[in-house]
């Protein structure tokens, strides 16, 4: 993300929304389905917002080309995991998006 915040939640089966994260500019959003391509959460621009996609092919160059990006990646998608999961610990009635 260029610019901007955007919040991530997740959404129970009665309606009710979960917080995970407000997301800043230069953070990455999107990891979650990283591994399935399902995503597990919903997110919504707060405010004016820029965003840039990148293919899983490129961000597979970039790991290569610039050291330590593999594991800060993996450490990013372990914790953003764990935030889902707490949520869902939390919140046992979360609605599995991906039914």
């Amino acid at each position: 993300m260029r610019a901007g915040t955007i919040h991530t939640y997740t959404t129970a089966r009665n309606g009710d929304q979960q917080s995970l994260v407000f997301h800043l500019a230069g953070e990455l959003l999107g990891l979650d389905g990283f591994d399935n391509q399902i995503h597990s959460c919903s997110a919504v621009v707060l405010e004016t917002t820029s965003i840039c996609q990148l293919a899983v092919s490129d961000l597979h160059s970039l790991c290569l080309r610039i050291e330590g990006l593999q594991r800060q990646l993996v450490s990013f998608q372990t914790i953003y995991s764990g935030q889902l999961v707490n949520a869902r610990w939390h919140y046992p009635h979360l609605h599995d998006r991906q039914k």
